[in-house]
């Protein structure tokens, strides 16, 4: 929570309850969570409108994270964005994600059809 998210957004969307931080219930009423095995099949997915994996693709190697980014993309809804970690990115494996700069974070979208 200490890593770029202004004050103004932490104290309206979540609630520091201890040590932990915890996303407002009427926040956490409009998204899903779920578990998934990346490297399974994943069955139906709702179009995606935002992905978190951070410090996850470092695992894989090279045609694992491939394959990943692909079946992200085909999920994703074409103002979707993926956020990774910082030492992870798509570059040199999907070249239909594109990468922008918002602050110190990286957001990787899915370039339009031309």
């Amino acid at each position: 929570m200490s890593r770029g998210l202004p004050p103004l957004y932490l104290n309206k969307y979540f609630k520091s309850q201890g040590d932990a931080w915890h996303l407002n219930p009427e926040v956490k009423a409009m998204v899903e969570f779920r578990s998934l095995n990346l490297v399974g099949q994943w069955g139906f997915m709702p179009p995606l409108d935002l992905v978190f994996i951070r410090n996850v693709m470092i695992y894989f190697d090279t045609e694992t994270k491939k394959a990943i980014l692909k079946k992200l993309r085909a999920c994703m809804l074409p103002h979707g964005a993926l956020f990774l970690g910082s030492a992870e990115t798509t570059m040199n494996l999907d070249p239909a994600w594109t990468a922008s700069q918002y602050g110190n974070a990286t957001v990787y979208t899915i370039k339009a059809a031309a």
